[in-house]
């Protein structure tokens, strides 16, 4: 089902009727959802790596941050942590195959702006509103919204696009970005987390000192990190050899270390080497030898979930129960979240 995109990360609050609200007051224009501009919440069991929010805070005083890196690298538990830490405003955007197009995008824009902001973008609003009726062009749409963010209040925020590889490839998102870059208010910093570097023209940027990058190798568990999430947050310290094993074995994915946790949660020390030393000559891809080690010790009840619910784009509840029903028999809601929450904790499953 693919890794959690970092350790401890947290499955975002199922979809429901009551999680998508109208951002408009026109009944012709779409709804939004809540869930994807609602900040990630923090769990206890994160480690907080300093190095790395050291280099976010450095970063939100420049235009432009990007987080570069593929999934499991903890790049959302990040950001969730930086933004309990510190004292900037964090505007979210979670982006998906959906938000390629300027309305939708637009849409979404004024909701997120709004969760610091009720008031914003009433203007832009009102023009959406009625595109089906006076379809006012883009370029008014967009440059209304623009005009409205310059007067948004003065203080510092971080807007952070997540997922932003979802929408990469739309001409329409990579231009309303641009203009962001360009013309949003000094206070307005601007953070693009991805798993592939976007398709824009940054050189300018870069020239300027206006870009601040962490990468894949920056996101690594270091040998120390390793050894301080093991002792410190799972509880369950690595003898010296053993973690230099670990080390050497996972290069720091937090998807493996995670899910190398949930292998090993309740072992003694010997059994512990002896599994470490199994992993470490284990051929075939490393995620997968954890994951069906795991999976072997699960009740059937999710496992049954886990099986079925791999096929699906998007997990929510919803969906789970359909693709659970069985003689017109679902799955309880409460049922439903209770695997989903089992299955996050043990890192098999994918934030949406």
């Amino acid at each position: 089902m693919g890794a959690a995109d970092g350790v401890g990360a947290a499955v975002p609050a199922p979809i429901t009727r009551s999680a998508v609200i109208p951002v408009l007051t026109e009944a012709e224009f779409q709804p939004i959802s809540r869930v994807k501009i609602t900040p990630y919440p923090h769990r206890e069991a994160t480690l907080s790596r300093d190095r790395l929010l050291d280099s976010l805070r450095a970063g939100s005083q420049r235009r432009l941050s990007l987080i570069v890196a593929e999934a499991g690298y903890g790049k959302t538990t990040l950001l969730a942590d930086f933004a309990r830490r510190n004292e900037i405003r964090c505007l979210w955007y979670k982006l998906d195959s959906t938000d390629g197009d300027w309305v939708t995008f637009l849409n979404y824009l004024i909701a997120s702006a709004r969760e610091a902001w009720p008031e914003f973008g009433a203007q832009t609003a009102a023009l959406l509103a009625k595109m089906a009726i006076r379809n006012p062009s883009r370029e008014r749409v967009v440059s209304t919204f623009f005009a409205e963010l310059s007067q948004a209040p003065n203080e510092p925020v971080l807007w952070i696009f997540d997922d932003f590889h979802g929408v990469d490839e739309s001409d329409d998102v990579r231009d309303i970005i641009g203009r962001l870059v360009r013309e949003a208010p000094d206070t307005v910093h601007l953070c693009l987390v991805t798993r592939r570097r976007p398709e824009m023209h940054l050189a300018r940027l870069h020239a300027q000192g206006e870009i601040a990058q962490i990468d894949t190798q920056d996101m690594r568990f270091s040998l120390e990190e390793t050894g301080r999430l093991f002792g410190e947050v799972y509880g369950q310290p690595l003898e010296s050899d053993v973690l230099a094993q670990v080390d050497g074995r996972t290069e720091g994915w937090a998807a493996s270390l995670q899910l190398l946790n949930s292998s090993i949660r309740g072992r003694s020390r010997t059994e512990i080497r002896t599994f470490v030393r199994a992993m470490t000559g284990a051929e075939g891809p490393l995620y997968d030898f954890l994951a069906e080690e795991v999976i072997g010790d699960l009740d059937p009840g999710l496992r049954s979930f886990l099986l079925h619910a791999s096929i699906l784009e998007r997990i929510t509840v919803d969906y789970a129960a359909a693709a659970l029903e069985r003689d017109g028999k679902r799955p309880s809601g409460e049922q439903i979240t209770a695997w989903m929450a089992q299955a996050a904790d043990l890192g098999l499953l994918s934030r949406p």
